[in-house]
Parts: C-alpha cells; structure tokens; sequence
C-alpha cells in the first residue's frame, strides 16, 4: 500500500468516525433498511437478467446463426461506503 492510499485511508477512517458519532438509532435504522432494499432490488435485477437469457435460449435456437446478448452491469458486492456516501455528505 502506497503512502497515499494509507493517508486517504486514514482521513476516510477519521471521517467515519466524526459521523459515526453524529448517528443517530433512527437515522442507522432507516440507512440498514435502504440497505436491505437496495440488495433486494439488485437480486431482482439478477433475475431479470436471468429470465432474458433464458427467453433468449428459446427465441435463438443454438447454431442458428444469429446471437442476442442482454448486459446489466452491477457489483453484488458494493460498500455500504458507496451507497451511502452522498448522506454522509448531506449530514456535512
């Protein structure tokens, strides 16, 4: 790790922790919700993405010469930093 990423690393630390103290139960229960929403709307993206390929498998028969791709990107695994990141901004 260089220099750089352990000073941003640092200030993001300390950060957290002046906003973890501003926290509020109800505000940590409203953001663990939107969380829990969040990842439920991601897995229902999966399985649309899922249910296209599979309509795609009967509507183009393989070998038939023709091919259809249907492309959703997201990252299953995406910080809990990132989602909340602009209401850490708006508590600023």
């Amino acid at each position: 790790m260089t220099k750089a990423e352990k000073q941003v690393n640092k200030a993001v630390a300390n950060v957290s922790q002046k906003i973890e103290k501003k926290v509020t139960p109800e505000f940590r229960q409203k953001a663990t919700k939107f969380a829990s929403q969040a990842d439920k709307f991601a897995g229902e993206v999966e399985a649309v993405g899922e249910e296209l390929e599979q309509i795609a498998e009967h509507i183009l028969p393989s070998g038939a010469g023709s091919s259809a791709m249907f492309v959703a990107s997201y990252d299953k695994n995406v910080s809990r930093l990132f989602i909340f990141r602009c209401l850490w901004l708006i508590i600023q």
